[in-house]
């Protein structure tokens, strides 16, 4: 654009889009907005929350974006089973706790609690490197066949 069509629009009362622009120079420092005037910056950026780093691990080892959302899925369920508390906090009882709720109450299958209880160890073993024992003291679901008429 020329810099007669940008002193047109720089004109007061101008509705033009260089009018911002209007008497801004380079020894000024760069121009505040309105808008962004008020927005504090933090001095550094806050660590990666847990879900985050968990999901970052997961792209980096090459996993599925099924199996990604699958983990990431049970790792949030086992953190409200247990009123949010950080799961560095819990150790193998509470996972346990959480499998064995998810045989007795939730009914799931035992693929379904063998693919929970992955997405935990997976958190502990390659996001925190903690190497936690779940020993087989968890209800496991059972393998039923199906009830289904036409087989």
């Amino acid at each position: 654009m020329s810099d007669r069509i940008r002193s047109e629009l720089a004109e007061p009362g101008s509705t033009g889009y260089f009018y911002s622009y209007r008497n801004i120079s380079h020894s000024e420092g760069p121009a505040v907005s309105p808008y962004t005037a008020a927005v504090e910056h933090p001095a550094a950026p806050s660590p990666p929350r847990l879900l985050d780093r968990v999901r970052d691990k997961l792209r980096k080892l090459h996993y599925s974006h099924r199996t990604e959302e699958a983990y990431v899925g049970w790792i949030k369920r086992f953190i409200w089973f247990h009123n949010k508390r950080h799961p560095k906090d819990m150790g193998a009882a509470e996972v346990e706790a959480f499998l064995s709720n998810l045989a007795t109450r939730r009914g799931v299958s035992a693929s379904t609690q063998n693919q929970a209880l992955c997405g935990l160890l997976f958190l502990y073993k390659q996001v925190f490197g903690i190497a936690r024992s779940t020993g087989s003291t968890a209800s496991r679901g059972r393998n039923v066949q199906s009830a289904c008429r036409w087989c």
